[in-house]
This record gives structure tokens, sequence and C-alpha cells, in this order.
């Protein structure tokens, strides 16, 4: 950084000869910049966009006389500022080079501005101590590349609540916000982002009373939140990704609002964490969106209590469970629609395990939980071969409990105990291939009672562990 270009800049900002109020202030800036720039702010803004543009920063006109001699003045004071020399394809950077600075906010305010190639990285904002001086980006025309890289919006005193707003601004080109530290409300609502916009590593939010907003923006080249915090809530909803949507090893502290989104290229979630159940309602998701490793164990905790029902009541959670319900259920059935079997079981474990927290009857309850057990709601193979391999080695054993020393015992044992776990098909009646199995434990002294007690409790529970096994199998496997 140049230290003379950043004391130019705060100079043009601050002086009182730029006008008598905000409104004017920001005439002049922007009437005077775009009679030196307007080449290079139209090369970079499509035709039919210019008129808005105009419209939007108040160009058609002329700067009052004092704003040419204050420039004059400034470039006298701290030396010629180069004209910048990169023009279209190629996006200006670095031109209003603040980086490195403190800017207080309760003197410089950017709102509604023409800001050149901006270089705020590692700047220092301070005093955003009221709604007015949280407003300081918004509605402004970035042209050239914004680099926010490193800077801190820093908190000012506990009793103030101001949101950092960017509201309808214009990123013509790249927009930086990586590492970015956002200690309060963000709004980013009704921003457009012509080319990428990156908030790697960025830190949204202190406290969960605060929220980050970007609804309806748009997001026309690629978009990366990889590794951001987002601690409040926070609102894509109308948002449109057109390029890539990369949300990886993201954080999310509280509620999340994809609804009524639109991701119109490759998106990614790996690694990600939810600490609520997000919402996806009437969002088009791309058919290449990655989930693989996603972390929804502390979005599962935000609903659960030890005790069902009556504990959800006594803390005012049975909302919280019904919400995290039509979450699941919804990106099940999304999942279900791009023929993605694994991710769709995945959402369909998280809302039964949800529906087991809603129920007030101990006999669903208790089904739900021994479904879980014993094949993970029909896509744990390994689960449910164990059980319906488990049954007939206990019961085996059981039927050979007389001598279970003797292999010949034991292996009848568990022959009849498979046939048992098989009764339609007859395997041990009397025409049956297994029948000699019976035939030999009853010579082998072994209870009658013991096996048509063991014969009947099998010949119900063999079946529906047979069942569960084929569920997975068909749930893991079967054709879309």
């Amino acid at each position: 950084m140049d230290e003379n270009f950043a004391e130019f800049w705060k100079g043009f900002l601050e002086s009182p000869e730029l006008g008598e109020d905000e409104e004017s202030r920001r005439l002049n800036w922007n009437r005077f910049l775009w009679d030196k720039f307007r080449q290079d702010v139209q090369s970079f803004v499509e035709p039919e966009g210019m008129e808005e543009v105009e419209r939007r920063l108040g160009v058609l006109g002329q700067p009052e006389p004092s704003v040419k001699s204050l420039w004059d003045a400034l470039i006298k004071k701290h030396g010629e500022i180069p004209h910048p020399d990169s023009g279209w394809p190629f996006p200006i950077t670095s031109y209003m080079d603040f980086s490195g600075t403190k800017l207080n906010l309760q003197t410089v305010s950017f709102a509604g501005r023409l800001l050149i190639g901006a270089d705020f990285r590692h700047v220092k904002f301070v005093e955003a101590t009221s709604f007015e001086t949280g407003r300081c980006f918004e509605k402004c025309e970035f042209v050239g590349i914004a680099d926010f890289t490193g800077s801190e919006f820093v908190q000012p005193k506990k009793n103030y609540v101001t949101t950092v707003s960017f509201q309808s601004s214009t990123f013509r080109h790249e927009a930086k916000f990586d590492e970015v530290r956002f200690p309060r409300s963000t709004n980013f609502a009704d921003v457009r982002f012509c080319d990428r916009a990156s908030f790697k590593s960025a830190d949204f939010g202190a406290s969960s009373s605060e929220k980050v907003v970007f609804e309806r923006s748009r997001f026309e080249g690629n978009t990366i939140f990889t590794e951001a915090k987002i601690r409040p809530d926070v609102r894509f909803e109308d948002a449109k990704f057109d390029g890539y949507a990369i949300f990886r090893s993201a954080v999310f502290g509280r509620n999340v609002s994809f609804n009524n989104a639109k991701f119109g290229s490759s998106t990614s979630f790996r690694n990600a964490k939810f600490n609520r159940p997000p919402k996806f309602f009437e969002t088009e998701l791309h058919e290449d969106v990655d989930l693989n490793d996603t972390d929804w164990s502390s979005a599962e905790r935000s609903y659960k209590l030890s005790t069902p029902r009556k504990s959800l009541q006594k803390a005012g959670k049975i909302a919280l469970v019904d919400d995290a319900i039509r979450a699941w259920d919804r990106l099940a059935m999304m999942m279900q629609q791009q023929e993605k079997p694994r991710e769709r079981h995945e959402f369909f474990r998280l809302k039964m395990r949800a529906l087991r927290q809603r129920d007030g009857s101990a006999v669903l309850s208790a089904a739900n939980r021994i479904f879980e057990a014993s094949s993970d709601y029909g896509w744990g193979f390994g689960r449910a071969l164990l059980c319906w391999a488990g049954q007939i080695i206990l019961m085996g054993f059981a039927l050979a409990h007389s001598d279970v020393n003797c292999w010949r015992v034991v292996w009848n044992g568990l022959v009849l105990s498979f046939a048992n776990s098989h009764a339609i098909l007859g395997l041990s009646s009397k025409d049956g291939h297994l029948h000699f199995a019976r035939t030999a434990l009853t010579t082998a002294d072994t209870e009658k009672w013991v096996l048509d007690a063991v014969g009947a409790v099998q010949s119900v529970l063999g079946p529906i562990l047979l069942f569960l096994v084929l569920l997975t199998l068909r749930n893991r496997f079967r054709l879309p």
C-alpha cells in the first residue's frame, strides 16, 4: 500500500468541500469520478444496464466546482494518482487503495458511491454504532476487483445493535471477502455479484441474536464459502447461484434457509457442519450436489432431549422437532428426485430419529428404536445380517443345551434353528429336508417344550429379520 494514496482517498472522502450533507457528498463524488472514468466504467457495464447505473449513482449532472479544486489540492499534497491502466477484459485492481488503514464509519461512508478498484485489504472498520453508519456500503457500484481480504468490522459496545450492510450493491468483478470478520449482523440482500464471490474462511456474527442475510442475491460467477463460520441465523432465500457454489467445511451455527434458492451448477457441502436442520423448501438443486461427510450430529442435538415428548413440551421444543421433521423429509424427497438412494436414506434416518423424539407413544418409540438397532432403518446390511444370523446361532445353542459339548448336538441345534427361522418353507416338518435335526435333538433328550417354544419364537422372529436383510439389499442396490 502507498500511504499517500490511502491518505488521498481518505482526504477526498472526509473533506467538507465535497458537500454539506451526505447526499450532496455522494452526488459530487459520483459525478466527478464519472466524468474522469466514464469510459472505464462503461466498458464493464452491459449497454442495457447503463441507464440504470447512471440513475442509481445520480451522475446525470455536474459536480460542484469546489470538488475539482479539492482534487487538485489533494494531488498537490499527496501526489498524482495514476490512472488505472487496466481495461476490458482485465478488471481494475487496487486503484482506490485503503489497505491496512483504519476507517472510522462515523466520518466515512461509501454508501451509494462509485468505487473503482476498491482495495480494503486488512482494513479495520470502527465505530459502526448506529443504523446509519452500519449502512456504509449499501447501493454501491464496485467496478474492478473489490478486495476486503482480512478486513474487520470491529464490534462496538455491547449496547449497540447494528448491521453491516451491502444491500443492493453491485460487484462488477470479483468480490473478495476471504478471512473477513463480521462480528455483528450482516446484510447482503439484493446484491449482484457479476463475477466470482469468495467468502473463504470469513467469520460471520458473534452471537445468536444476530443474523446474516443473502436474500434475493444473484451470484453470477462461482461462489466460495469454504471454511466460513456463520454463527447467527443465515438466509439465502430466493438467491440464485449461476456458477458453482462451494460450502465445503463451512460451519452453520444456527438456522439456515435456502428456501426458493436456485443452484445452476455444481454444489458442494462436503464436510460442512450444520447446527440446525437446514431448510431447502422449493429449492432447485443442481444434479451435481455433494453432501458427502456432512456433519448433521449437532443439528440432531439441537432438538434432542433424553425423555421424548414430555421433556420437549416442558422445554417448548415440540415446534423445533416438527421443523426438523419437515426439513429432513424435504431433503429426502429432493435426493429421491435426483435418484441418490444413499443420500435419500441418510435424511430418512434423520427424520425417523426426529419422529422418535416427537412420538408420545412408548410402543411407537420402542418400535422405532428396534428398527434402528436391527437394520439402521433399512440401510445397514451388516447390522441386519448380524441380527438374522445371530438369532439363528443363539437359538441353535438353546436347542442344543442338553449337550453343548457334543458337536453333533450343536450342529443339529443350528440346523433346526435355521429351519425354524424359515418355517414357511416347512424344512423341519415330517416331510421336510431338515426334519432329521428335530428327530436327533429329541433323541438327545432335548425337552419337547423347548423345541416347541423355540420354534414358535423363531417362526415369528426369523421372517422379520430375514425381511430386514432383504430390505437393506433392496434399498442399497435397487435400480431407479
